[in-house]
């Protein structure tokens, strides 16, 4: 039963706040709450006299699914005391998010009436919308027609031109299932990843930094958004009216980066594929610049400028998940990764210079060892213009799997006793543990890690490892079994570049790379902790080269 939700949720006819308000059904779940609909008694007077009535309303209550449990007398708590501190951190922005709402008075944003401490945690309380979202509807009942959609993107998009122009916040969540619709208008909800800007540009609230694929723009999963960026929101607010006109996801930034958005869906006129395109282009610079703008484009107040990805081209939207075009792929799957260190030998045009490194190397992948001809002296010639330091050659990620196999084979039994590295893994005995010391064959400590591990002591669950070598790496995300796989996962090396994207069986698999030095990246899939399929950019987003099954094109 939902409301019942494993014993995680509030049961019906739980009351809050000394009967004031009445538990109903379940309207939602994330990872840090959960939104029910209620009740509250009022009165209502009238020149006859006067009655109580019942009023419809939501509560969103903060808890954390992956670390909170509910107690027998609805009260939360936190098992794992090595998870207070992250507990605290979220509970205060849950708190934020509810002051941000109470600091919005316009028609399209959903208003919060009180916020409250109970039960060990915090709820705030909002109007009910009793229409669902648009994504259920489209779920339900397919593709809105084009006249529906506008209107609904308008009512949106004025909405957040408040917000921008107005209070200097983003909502950088903007899609569907954040558009409720209450008696045929389109309210937005959820602002648990929106910031504050002051009158600098610079941001003022520290929320993180979340994005929806397919919805997102490459700067989300770059987390380069320390600045006021509207556009931000006029990309997602854009993928969200692709979405509401064709019923699927849009495709990912980086697909839309290599390929463009593909060709125009013959139910889509004209006019408002060139208003879709324009919000959904991959570089900032090139979208329209303010919601008011993009409103525009979208009444035909605004001329809508042509754009490099515009295509003529009409695509039939087929059965299932796909589009059933060519010009338009469906991004495949990473391909298989095997725990062997990558081989030295690499195809005779790559966009991986060859690298001669081994793991247990002294060099460093990356800015300090680049000489201008790749990696460890790779006879390979730089391209003309090509200002790339250029990725980690896959020693780094052959250091980490080293590391983390040490972890895995040798240390861990020592510390659990045991002297069989294949013992089976229970889910009793697991727990929390804060900066402990990983020690390698030769009793130096390789790494500290502060997360969560099962029976067998092994990182399982989320958690960070900061590599303690000369390298000084720092992995943020999920462990399997002493694996890193996680579907966003973060390695930050010690020169300053980032990768974020999936891990699969502790290797890259699909994501982004950053390099420090000039900010520019390479989107799309590895093989071996090795660019394999998509292409480099600078960092304004222009595209230097793409890679074809690990070959520069």
């Amino acid at each position: 039963m939902e409301s019942e939700n494993n014993n995680i949720a509030l049961k019906m006819g739980a009351t809050l706040q000394d009967g004031r308000y009445t538990i109903g059904k379940v309207l939602g779940k994330g990872g840090f709450g959960i939104t029910y609909q209620a009740v509250t008694r009022q009165k209502l007077a009238g020149n006859l006299g006067g009655m109580e009535v019942d009023v419809p309303v939501a509560i969103k209550e903060f808890f954390m699914k992956d670390t909170c449990i509910r107690e027998s007398d609805d009260s939360v708590s936190i098992p794992s005391t090595g998870s207070t501190a992250q507990v605290e951190k979220y509970r205060q922005k849950f708190v934020k998010e509810a002051q941000n709402l109470s600091q919005l008075d316009h028609p399209n944003i959903v208003h919060v009436a009180e916020v409250f401490e109970e039960n060990n945690t915090v709820y705030y309380v909002m109007e009910f919308l009793r229409d669902g979202s648009l994504r259920e509807y489209v779920k339900t009942h397919g593709p809105l027609d084009e006249k529906d959609a506008l209107k609904y993107t308008i009512d949106i998009g004025k909405a957040l031109d408040y917000m921008h122009s107005t209070k200097h916040m983003c909502h950088y969540d903007v899609k569907p299932g954040n558009i409720l619709l209450n008696s045929g208008k389109a309210m937005l909800i959820d602002f648990g990843i929106s910031k504050n800007y002051g009158s600098d540009g610079r941001e003022t609230s520290a929320t993180p930094v979340g994005l929806s694929k397919g919805f997102a723009p490459l700067e989300q999963f770059q987390q380069s958004l320390q600045d006021f960026s509207p556009v931000t929101d006029i990309y997602s607010l854009g993928a969200t009216l692709y979405s509401l006109l064709t019923g699927k996801v849009p495709p990912e930034a980086s697909i839309i980066n290599e390929e463009g958005l593909g060709a125009r869906p013959q139910q889509i006129s004209e006019h408002t594929w060139r208003a879709i395109v324009a919000a959904m282009q991959p570089r900032r610079r090139d979208r329209p610049q303010t919601m008011r703008t993009f409103i525009g484009y979208l009444d035909g107040s605004v001329t809508i400028p042509v754009t490099a990805n515009e295509s003529e081209e009409t695509m039939v939207i087929g059965s299932g998940n796909d589009v059933a075009s060519s010009s338009q792929p469906s991004t495949p799957p990473p391909p298989p990764i095997t725990s062997r260190p990558p081989t030295t030998s690499q195809p005779a045009n790559t966009s991986q210079p060859g690298n001669t490194s081994q793991p247990g190397s002294t060099s460093r992948p990356g800015i300090d060892t680049y000489t201008g001809g790749g990696y460890g002296g790779s006879t390979m010639p730089p391209k003309p213009g090509n200002k790339l330091p250029l990725i980690i050659g896959g020693v780094a990620a052959a250091l980490l799997v080293v590391a983390i196999a040490v972890v895995a084979l040798v240390v861990y039994p020592k510390l659990t006793g045991s002297s069989d590295p294949d013992a089976t893994e229970e889910s009793a005995g697991r727990k929390t543990v804060t900066d402990e010391p990983i020690y390698g064959p030769d009793n130096s400590v390789v790494l500290k890690y502060t997360g969560e591990v099962n029976a067998n002591n092994k990182p399982d669950g989320k958690g960070v490892a900061k590599y303690t070598d000369s390298y000084k790496d720092t992995y943020t995300g999920h462990f399997k079994n002493s694996l890193r796989v996680d579907d966003h996962g973060k390695l930050t090396f010690k020169n300053g570049d980032v990768y974020e994207g999936t891990f699969v069986d502790d290797h890259f698999g699909e994501g982004i790379y950053t390099i420090a030095e000039d900010k520019s990246y390479f989107s799309g899939s590895f093989r071996d902790d090795v660019p394999y399929n998509g292409a480099w950019y600078d960092k304004t987003g222009k595209m230097l080269n793409k890679v074809v099954d690990g070959v520069d094109k």
